[in-house]
C-alpha cells in the first residue's frame, strides 16, 4: 500500500525527479515503500494527498492548500534533489 504500517505514504514529483537507486534504498531501509505520484494541478495534488499518512516533495515547495489537504497526514517533508541523490538528465 506505499505506507507505514498500511497508511499511504506519498512521493511527489515521481516523473520530473524520479527517485533514485539511493532513495529507494534508504525507503527500504526505513520500511516504507511510498507511492509514486505526479500532479500538475494544486486540485489533484489536494486529491492525491487526502487520506496520506505523510509525503515527500523534491524540488517543489508543496502549495498550502496541499499540506492542508494532508486530512490524516502526519508529516510532509521536502528536499533538493541532490540531497536524495537524484540526477537530472
Amino acid at each position: 500500500m506505499g505506507g507505514l504500517g498500511g497508511r499511504r505514504v506519498l512521493r511527489l514529483n515521481a516523473s520530473l525527479c524520479p527517485p533514485s537507486e539511493f532513495e529507494r534504498a534508504e525507503w527500504a531501509r526505513a520500511g516504507i515503500a511510498p507511492v509514486e505520484a505526479e500532479a500538475k494541478t494544486v486540485e489533484k495534488l489536494v486529491h492525491l494527498v487526502a487520506g496520506a499518512a505523510g509525503m515527500f516533495a523534491l524540488s517543489v515547495s508543496p502549495p498550502t492548500l496541499v499540506v492542508a489537504g494532508m486530512d490524516r497526514g502526519r508529516g510532509a517533508a521536502r528536499g533538493a534533489a541532490s540531497l536524495a541523490g537524484v540526477r537530472h538528465p
